[in-house]
């Protein structure tokens, strides 16, 4: 029936059997279906595969394609836009909402600061800004403003950036350039069932980011009075509070490379989970029993929940589903690690889906020159010390077996598991071929509280006195309780940047 009703587009010679056939394509792309339509509609193939948008805006329309422009009678809600002179608005005023709590803006002492507030235009069209921020710390110094203005009906944004100047207490800057774009006049109800991008444009309508720059002197809390005045209604003005909070660097890696987020120290200064990753020299099927070894182990001490697995057969592969359950989950992962071909990743679901502190999981990785095994628990959910006297036990029998290249057990903050470790992200080295056999017996991957493990390789190319270690066969343990004290003592198996991307490319 639908397809009749499409009989008169068909080409000579064709009929409504084909245009049905491609009405009822059932591929995964609908582009799919677009190899039937074309033929029976008697248009090339690449054409319909090329974008109206594209088309419009980009190459440019064919000279033999038709344009045809519909128009709405009377026009949609969504178009309505504000009339009058501009007054300033907090984002959350247009949908009756009152604002949350300002969440502060962390940057660490001598790095550059970026806040941000955003209002909204709830007048008509003016021109002209001026920006007046007073601020409650001296723990910073602001120096320029960039005032990013939502374009009405576009995708696109006007940027204007402008030095802030000293005016007594007070940061100061105008932009009498910026075009205030009139806000939206409708209401959230009229907003349903509106082209997603009219939704969106009305949702922007009349928006200002204003993005405040500057750079943090030390440590301290700034509470920000940021002050928006448009300069034809200077009684439409709004203030936004912004806060800047600057800590002195915590837990900075001795190779930390480039400019730090407090976030990222805060997952090496945290103790969330404890953390274990282990790189062994073995034949697979060593590495796999090792690997069931390692989370025999802590199983008792495995908090109960339901499992989320993955087993891959080849390096790049999401891989397939498993389905742990019950009893017979721990029998299932140890099932699944002995067969993989490549990588086997679980994970236990947190109790509350805001909670990532309860996030615990595994992953055994074979593929390779080296296995690389990691495993991490959270502390909310487990017994800490419990767990790391267990891994530790278990790591020391794999080290006296003379397969262990290095290991390290540290307490973190993990926000996703797996075998690249928080510390690595911080010295911004990434890739394969750090489990690679040349690279894992020449540098060391991590260093954090709690202890680390050097196999022999590693151990012989120190030349300077160790501190103290247990023997533990071939390898060594060092108990790590001062971080930056065991960077020190083990600098020269530390690398840097540019001694991972020099390993790239001699690699390559």
């Amino acid at each position: 029936m639908r397809a009749e009703k499409w009989a008169s587009i068909l080409a000579p010679g064709h009929d409504v059997t084909e245009l049905a056939a491609a009405f009822a394509s059932k591929h995964v792309l609908a582009e799919a279906a677009l190899g039937l339509l074309a033929p029976a509609i008697g248009a090339e193939l690449e054409a319909l595969h090329t974008g109206y948008n594209y088309l419009a805006r980009g190459a440019g329309a064919p000279a033999h394609a038709v344009r045809i422009r519909g128009t709405f009678a009377n026009r949609p809600p969504w178009e309505k836009r504000r009339s009058g002179p501009p007054r300033l608005a907090s984002q959350w005023e247009q949908h009756a909402i009152d604002a949350p709590a300002p969440e502060a803006h962390r940057v660490l002492v001598a790095a550059e600061v970026r806040a941000s507030a955003i209002f909204v235009n709830r007048g008509g069209a003016a021109r002209g800004l001026r920006i007046a921020i007073e601020s409650s710390s001296d723990c910073i110094e602001l120096t320029s403003v960039e005032a990013v203005i939502h374009k009405a009906g576009r995708f696109e944004m006007d940027r204007h950036a402008a030095p802030l100047v000293r005016e007594g207490d007070r940061y100061v800057a105008e932009i009498p350039a910026a075009l205030l774009q009139p806000g939206f006049g409708g209401t959230a109800h009229e907003l349903v069932g509106a082209p997603m991008g009219a939704m969106m444009d009305a949702h922007h309508a009349g928006q200002i980011h204003l993005n405040i720059l500057g750079s943090a002197c030390h440590a301290g809390l700034a509470d920000l009075a940021v002050e928006l005045v448009p300069l034809e209604n200077p009684a439409g003005a709004r203030v936004e509070r912004v806060i800047v909070e600057v800590s002195a660097p915590r837990g900075v890696p001795l190779r930390a490379s480039g400019e730090l987020h407090p976030y990222e120290l805060d997952r090496l200064t945290g103790d969330a989970h404890s953390y274990l990753l282990v790189l062994v020299d073995a034949p697979i099927d060593r590495i796999k029993a090792h690997a069931i070894e390692l989370l025999a182990s802590v199983r008792a001490l495995w908090p109960k929940g339901q499992w989320h697995a993955l087993a891959s057969d080849a390096r790049f592969e999401v891989g397939d589903e498993l389905k742990p359950k019950g009893a017979s989950a721990w029998a299932t992962l140890e099932q699944a690690v002995r067969a993989t071909k490549a990588r086997v990743t679980a994970t236990l679901a947190p109790r509350s889906t805001y909670d990532t502190n309860e996030v615990c999981g595994f992953e055994v990785n074979v593929i390779g020159q080296l296995g690389s095994i990691a495993i991490w628990l959270a502390k909310e959910r487990t017994d800490q010390p419990a767990v790391e006297r267990a891994l530790t036990a278990a790591v020391d029998t794999i080290a006296k077996n003379g397969v262990l290249v290095q290991a390290v057990l540290a307490r973190w903050q993990i926000d996703g598991g797996g075998v690249a470790t928080p510390y690595e992200d911080v010295v911004r080295i990434h890739g394969d071929h750090v489990a690679q056999r040349k690279w894992a017996t020449t540098w060391l991957r991590a260093i954090g509280r709690g202890q680390l493990w050097l196999g022999h390789a590693l151990r012989d190319r120190l030349l300077a006195a160790l501190p103290d270690y247990l023997e533990v066969g071939p390898a060594i343990r060092i108990p790590v309780t001062d971080v930056a004290a065991t960077e020190a003592a083990l600098a020269p198996l530390l690398p840097t940047v540019e001694d991972g991307r020099a390993y790239e490319r001699d690699d390559d």
